[in-house]
């Protein structure tokens, strides 16, 4: 918060431990944070007022003792005070799970759902839209030249540089991310998560090339969209939206992270690969960052192939696989 910047002095903070960090009297942001409070009515049978300013994802995991911090802020005991919501905040969480059905049941490719005419459009820049709009920019990520990523495609057959780049047009099946017949370009930030993603079986052979990008590239971060992004930069008329489309981002975060059975693939991706193509037309990103089911990994989607370069790829033999698993 530029306030804490700005007013603060160098030290070690007491609340997440952390050396060498701006640090400032917790009872100066009182004014400042009040904006929180907007909406809000007493309830006995609401949330506590910490859980409120969890979904506005105000403070970091760092903080050992958040209902502390929130005492010391708002005075003793403001952390276990109870408010419900004046609004829904599950408002678009809603109409994106009557979307989605429309998508993949009814009108594909004319839908007539409210949230896609109110939602993902430019129309307009003061109205609903512009605050998701203003929420994407908080998530803008630079990659640039130096950075590296990790491809890998199964192959029993010897494989080349040229090869490791996206499959040609007329080869390209339906996918997480992209449509059918539309090449995207899928790495990840490790070697582990890369192979992994690939879902290799014992003795499996796999070649994994570096890629590096050819310039500098814009990248959606869906990772921790409720972490990421400032809800304080918004007047209090525009929270409510602001709050519902934190919970919206926080389900495109999930819905790309989660495991898709193949035989439901070509359903269940329709949702996310209209998520996509929005990223890519009307907000204009080079990609985005994901999580991967897969560990603490992230996966990177790349909606111009030729932005990126590989490298020569080397083989690897996967020894061993673990499965989890649980009573369904």
């Amino acid at each position: 918060m530029a306030k804490i910047i700005s007013e603060g002095e160098i030290s070690r903070c007491s609340y997440c431990g952390s050396n060498q960090v701006s640090c400032i009297d917790p009872a100066t942001l009182t004014d400042k944070l009040e904006l929180f409070t907007y909406g809000l009515s007493a309830n006995e049978n609401g949330h506590k007022f910490s859980q409120v300013l969890e979904f506005y994802g105000l403070f970091s995991e760092q903080v050992r003792q958040p209902t502390a911090l929130i005492n010391d802020i708002f005075g003793e005991g403001a952390a276990d005070r109870r408010f419900q919501f004046e609004f829904n905040v599950a408002t678009y969480t809603e109409q994106w799970e009557e979307f989605k059905f429309e998508l993949k049941h009814k009108n594909r490719f004319f839908p007539k759902a409210t949230i896609h005419s109110s939602l993902f459009s430019r129309s307009t820049t003061d109205g609903t839209e512009g605050v998701l709009f203003q929420l994407l920019e908080q998530l803008k990520t630079p990659v640039n030249e130096r950075e590296s990523f990790f491809r890998a495609r199964i192959s029993e057959a010897p494989l080349g540089a040229n090869q490791m780049g996206c499959p040609p047009r007329e080869r390209v099946t339906g996918g997480r991310a992209n449509p059918l017949g539309i090449p995207y370009l899928y790495v990840a930030d490790t070697l582990q998560t890369c192979i992994s993603e690939v879902r290799p079986s014992n003795s499996s052979c796999i070649y994994v090339s570096e890629i590096t990008p050819v310039r500098e590239l814009s990248v959606l971060d869906l990772t921790s969209p409720r972490k990421l992004c400032s809800a304080s930069a918004f007047g209090e008329e525009q929270l409510s939206v602001a709050l519902g489309f934190l919970g919206l981002l926080e389900l495109f975060s999930e819905e790309l992270s989660k495991p898709v059975r193949p035989e439901n693939g070509n359903l269940d991706y329709i949702p996310t690969q209209f998520l996509c193509e929005f990223i890519k037309s009307e907000a204009k990103f080079d990609g985005l960052i994901f999580n991967s089911s897969f560990g603490n990994g992230k996966n990177f989607v790349f909606f111009d192939g030729d932005t990126l370069v590989p490298m020569e790829p080397k083989m690897y033999i996967v020894n061993r696989t673990v499965h989890e698993y649980e009573l369904g």
